[in-house]
């Protein structure tokens, strides 16, 4: 399947920025609040791959081919919990002291996935009509927020 220019551009962008920020990230001063942020960041993603069942994950915006809709498992709190995971690592790597260019490695990161929801959000519900009734009440990342 030949994906659009757009999702290739976002996945490079997400992973350089991702690569960038644990390279540059000072590791030893994350401190143990930081690195139980990262350890849950990772839990999430572990619990939503478990929630797709494996074949349906995929680092591009757009389902794959014979992808199933997920409702189950964090996917009813949060309708992209990975790119949730992916923040909140990133939020705790990027803020640790001092503030450096891990830290805007951090920030860059934010829109890049935004952009890269909302791309997801339009493909999804070409995907899956009954989505938009199956995902009403559910937050995008943050629940209460977006």
């Amino acid at each position: 399947m030949k994906r659009p220019l757009r999702s290739f551009t976002l996945v490079v962008l997400q992973f350089t920025l991702l690569s960038g920020l644990v390279l540059s990230a000072p590791w030893s001063a994350l401190g143990a609040l930081r690195l139980l942020l990262i350890a849950a960041s990772l839990l999430l993603v572990c619990w939503a791959i478990l929630a797709m069942g494996g074949r349906t994950f995929s680092v591009f915006p757009e389902p794959r081919p014979g992808a199933r809709l997920i409702v189950g498992g964090p996917y009813r709190w949060v309708r992209h919990p990975m790119y949730l995971a992916v923040l909140l690592a990133a939020a705790a790597a990027g803020s640790a002291p001092p503030i450096g260019l891990h830290s805007a490695f951090a920030a860059l990161l934010l829109p890049v996935i935004v952009i890269k929801v909302r791309v997801e959000e339009r493909a999804m519900a070409a995907a899956f009509p009954e989505r938009g009734d199956r995902m009403r009440g559910i937050a995008r990342l943050v629940p209460g927020l977006w």
